[in-house]
């Protein structure tokens, strides 16, 4: 029986730790460290080929590595030089089954394709051409390797085991976040907001928006794969997705929350109906009873909503940018670079990191970087599937929770942060989502042109008969 290769590499790492153990003892543990992850690497790359799915597991932990305060002080440059090799190590090797599949010629995974090469295009105008093309591959790779896990989904049960993965990889961050919780001092995984006093948990992270973004992405995966869980994967499934929740409202993750609830509130609507709305208005209405007999969690609720947290200062910025150039943008995802400019009033920390600036609204965002009407391509990418799957006869695989549960709370989600094409963790998510989406929409297309053809074979020689 042929050796597995990851078998060599852990056989290999052994044998270095053994002699760099005798020759460089005070260095043993920086050297076991490194051998442990060559050997997680290679084992890592070995999964992957064998099954492209897996691929889902390693983005999302790189997104989650790049978005940490491990990686030290200088976080954009180190996260950059973590981030890109191994995008380029794990995304690679599904080329060529990508290309083989023929997908990239179908329908919304064309106009993605094309979506990126008008990114590509930008690069040669940008503010930042090396920012652009960098978050270009970094966004592109991703997305050609999902595009090769949707060519190979034709069930909806395809869809809740590649949910399901995804699952998994959030699970691991949801679980190291945890035990930094129990484990850590508070001062390593909470930050004061400066402004309220509150204190928000922030983790693993640099700031606590991300463990709202990482509860999007866990609650989303695990409601798409919940249908298929039994035994011991449910209650992982329940344990994550709550865990995830409860981190995000230590995390004062507000527009994260509301997300995800408005979702449920649309899902119960369509799941019940009449019984559905009526506990929906039941909860809202409590829910202000409950802030209106109690003032603190009023003033909690609704602290900063008047200016968005501030975020109006750059949005009104931006349009006016957008003004400018409404056709071609700044460039590839280098939006943040226009308050640098000298008219921008808005001067303090939050606006002043350059292209690493976030307008916090992915809509305007994507027209400051590439113009209205590549904004609104997107738009058109992005709702296609959705409108298709909702239709009568337009969801055979059952998908109609996936929109209202996963993809309707990030699209939510996307007016008050950016979501980027493919990158962090519910970029990651997002891209999943419509794939199958559009994956479903083009199955239902193929077999509406297999019937239609079917039965022109079998009117024509009907028809011959009777004029014969």
């Amino acid at each position: 029986m042929e050796t597995p290769l990851p078998t060599y590499f852990l056989a290999g790492s052994a044998a270095l730790l053994a002699v760099a153990f005798f020759a460089f003892p005070v260095a043993t543990p920086l050297l076991a460290a490194m051998a442990l992850a060559a050997a997680a690497l290679a084992w890592s790359l070995n999964c992957t080929t064998r099954d492209n799915a897996m691929v889902i597991v390693p983005l999302v932990l790189i997104e989650a590595v790049t978005a940490s305060t491990v990686i030290g002080q200088q976080q954009e440059a180190v996260g950059a030089f973590i981030r890109y090799p191994l995008v380029v190590l794990f995304c690679l090797p599904i080329l060529p089954s990508l290309w083989r599949s023929g997908i990239l010629s179908q329908g919304g995974f064309r106009d993605y394709t094309l979506y990126l090469l008008w990114g590509l295009i930008s690069v040669s105008y940008s503010l930042l051409p090396e920012i652009s093309f960098g978050r270009l591959l970094s966004s592109a790779l991703p997305f050609f390797a999902i595009a090769a896990i949707a060519a190979s989904i034709n069930t909806g049960g395809d869809v809740r085991r590649v949910m399901g993965i995804m699952l998994a990889g959030c699970g691991i961050v949801v679980l190291v976040n945890v035990v930094v919780l129990a484990a850590f001092p508070s001062a390593i995984s909470w930050l004061s907001d400066p402004e309220s006093g509150i204190q928000r948990f922030e983790g693993i992270f640099s700031q606590p928006n991300e463990i709202g973004a990482l509860m999007l992405a866990t609650v989303g995966a695990g409601f798409a794969y919940w249908p298929i869980a039994r035994g011991w994967r449910r209650f992982f499934c329940a344990a994550m997705m709550a865990g995830a929740v409860a981190l995000a409202a230590m995390a004062d993750s507000r527009s994260a929350l509301l997300a995800v609830a408005a979702g449920v509130f649309c899902y119960a609507i369509w799941r019940h109906g009449a019984a559905g709305l009526l506990v929906t208005v039941i909860a809202i209405v409590s829910l202000a009873a409950l802030m209106l007999a109690k003032p603190s969690l009023l003033n909690y609720a609704d602290r900063g909503l008047q200016t968005f947290t501030g975020r109006n200062v750059a949005w009104e910025y931006a349009l006016r940018s957008v003004e400018e150039h409404p056709f071609l943008g700044y460039g590839y995802e280098v939006d943040g670079q226009i308050f640098q400019r000298s008219d921008f009033s808005g001067w303090d920390e939050v606006w002043a990191e350059g292209p690493w600036s976030s307008i916090h609204q992915g809509y305007l965002t994507r027209a400051v970087s590439l113009g209205v009407f590549a904004a609104l391509f997107w738009l058109f990418i992005m709702i296609r599937p959705i409108i298709a799957c909702l239709r009568t006869g337009g969801d055979p695989w059952e998908l109609r929770p996936l929109v209202m549960l996963t993809l309707l709370p990030l699209l939510i989600f996307n007016f008050s942060e950016s979501i980027p094409d493919c990158r962090s963790m519910e970029g990651v998510l997002m891209a999943l989502a419509w794939s199958a989406l559009e994956r479903q929409r083009l199955y239902v297309r193929e077999v509406a042109a297999q019937q239609a053809r079917e039965a022109d074979a079998f009117e024509a020689p009907v028809l011959r008969a009777v004029h014969g």
